[in-house]
Parts: structure tokens; C-alpha cells; sequence
């Protein structure tokens, strides 16, 4: 749904943005549960950090470059959980042993991911 323009502009009218602020998802410290004990639950929880941000990246490209609120909405985002993301890419480029391959890979999604919205926001031109 968010693929198209119309759906996009249907889900961001819905409150995506502010149902995401709200959930408070993006707020946990990305560096806890490296070394935890239940890895499928870290796993899990980064896979639901990769899907919203799909999800959230897929509105913006969807709505286009011309659309400046939404443009907005999302570099607000990137700025809200900036430490959520320095966390990730920074846990992303750590090394080690206790670095279990399948969390690397979501590591390197999530930085994939953030990537892609600092991208179609124009992100690091507008905010520095």
C-alpha cells in the first residue's frame, strides 16, 4: 500500500508518523541486547525496526521530493530517534566475537534503512 502515491497519502493521513512517536519503538537504546541472552528476541525487535522503517521510507519516495511535508515529517523523524540511529550505526560497525552473524545482518539492514530515509529526505543537506 505504501508503494503507490495514493496509499502512501492514505496511511501518512492516518497518523503513521505520530502512531510511530507514540509507540516510543525507536526510543529503546539500540546498543542493549548485544550481549543478551535471548538473541531471537533482539532479532525480532530489530526486524520490527527494519520493517517500520521500510514502511516509513516507502511513504516518503511514494509521496515524492516535491511533497515538503511530508519531506519534513520525516527528516522531524530522523531527528527524533537520532540516537537510535547513531546506536545502530555504530553497533553496526562494532566488531567481536559476541557479534552473532544474524545480528550483524540486521544491523546492516537497519543502517540500509536508515540510510534510505536520510536519503529521500535530503536529510544530512537540510538539517546541517
Amino acid at each position: 500500500m505504501s508503494h503507490t502515491n495514493e496509499g502512501a497519502a492514505a496511511i501518512l493521513e492516518a497518523g503513521l508518523f505520530s502512531a510511530v512517536r507514540d509507540s516510543q519503538l525507536f526510543a529503546t537504546d539500540p546498543d542493549i541486547g548485544l550481549d543478551v541472552d535471548n538473541v531471537e528476541a533482539l532479532e525480532n525487535f530489530y526486524r520490527l525496526l527494519i520493517s517500520m522503517l521500510r514502511i516509513l521510507t516507502s511513504c516518503v519516495v511514494s509521496r515524492g521530493s516535491r511533497n515538503q511535508h511530508v519531506l519534513a515529517q520525516g527528516r522531524a523523524f530522523l531527528t527524533e530517534n537520532r540516537q537510535c540511529m547513531q546506536g545502530v550505526f555504530k553497533a553496526a560497525v562494532r566488531e567481536g566475537p559476541q557479534v552473532r552473524p544474524s545480528i550483524k545482518q540486521a544491523l546492516e539492514d537497519l543502517v540500509g534503512c536508515f540510510s534510505a530515509l536520510i536519503h529521500a529526505t535530503d536529510f544530512v543537506e537540510v538539517s546541517f
